[in-house]
């Protein structure tokens, strides 16, 4: 009987843990019908899915095997000389198996739980440096939009240099570009000398007007200097017929400016 436990390989772990109502039996001692009864007699303690599972054989018959805990569970139903043997041997094979997933468990939470250190160490590496790059792709974006402006003046000066001298962008070497003889400019002179009319016919036009202001100045100055002496005359009158009267007691001069 001792013998049936001493070599494991006679009890043997079959399809992941769940074993034939067949096996059970032989191993408890009993027939199958009495596996059979045990499970509907006890329907509410022995639960499908925990003690026992359904599945289709090669033949496409349903089939009922049993679990460690299953087996453990039928053996307190079985008194037969080989059921307590059986059951120790299943309640020890479940410690061993509930042991070695609470193992699995705990190795599997370890890996997780670094997992998410490295996951979270890897999220704050990226927003660090997607900061950083983001910084500076919007330094670059600075100094390209300082470079854009400064190409637009640029542009501007360019374009307004064309627009005064258009001979920048004509080949001069043409022969219709060149003097029309030994005593006649060409076409570049000729325009040089334009600018050059234009360039003193302006100086002259504001000299003109410096004149202009200048005259007008002078005209209202002379304005004010005739009133001035005007007034001044008049003051040199009363002068005059105040001192008459002072020192020749001639009331003339003073008679004659009350009635004017």
């Amino acid at each position: 009987m001792n013998s049936l436990f001493s070599q494991p390989a006679q009890v043997e772990i079959q399809n992941f843990q769940t074993f034939t109502t067949e096996y059970v039996a032989d191993r408890y001692g009993i027939s199958k019908q009495t596996i059979r009864d045990h499970k509907r007699l006890h329907a509410d303690e022995l639960v499908e899915n925990t003690h026992f599972v359904t599945e289709q054989n090669k033949f496409g018959v349903n089939e009922v095997k049993w679990t460690l805990k299953g087996i453990v569970v039928l053996g307190f139903f079985i008194r037969s000389p080989q059921a307590k043997n059986f059951r120790i041997w299943a309640s020890n094979q479940l410690e061993r198996e509930l042991l070695k997933q609470a193992e699995i468990y705990e190795a599997t939470r370890k890996k997780n739980l670094a997992l998410v250190d490295k996951v979270s160490s890897l999220e704050a590496d990226f927003k660090l440096k997607a900061t950083y790059h983001q910084n500076q792709i919007n330094g670059y974006l600075g100094k390209l939009a300082v470079v854009n402006k400064v190409n637009e003046a640029l542009k501007a000066e360019l374009l307004m240099a064309k627009k005064n001298y258009p001979f920048a962008e004509l080949d001069l070497s043409d022969p219709k570009y060149q003097p029309f003889s030994a005593g006649r400019p060409s076409y570049k002179e000729l325009w040089g000398q334009n600018i050059s009319i234009k360039a003193h016919n302006n100086a002259l036009k504001v000299a003109l007007k410096m004149f202009q202001d200048d005259k007008d100045k002078n005209k209202q100055i002379a304005l004010n200097l005739a009133k001035i002496q005007q007034e001044l005359e008049k003051s040199y009158t009363a002068i005059g017929a105040v001192m008459a009267y002072c020192y020749d007691n001639d009331r003339f001069f003073i008679e004659r400016k009350d009635n004017q």
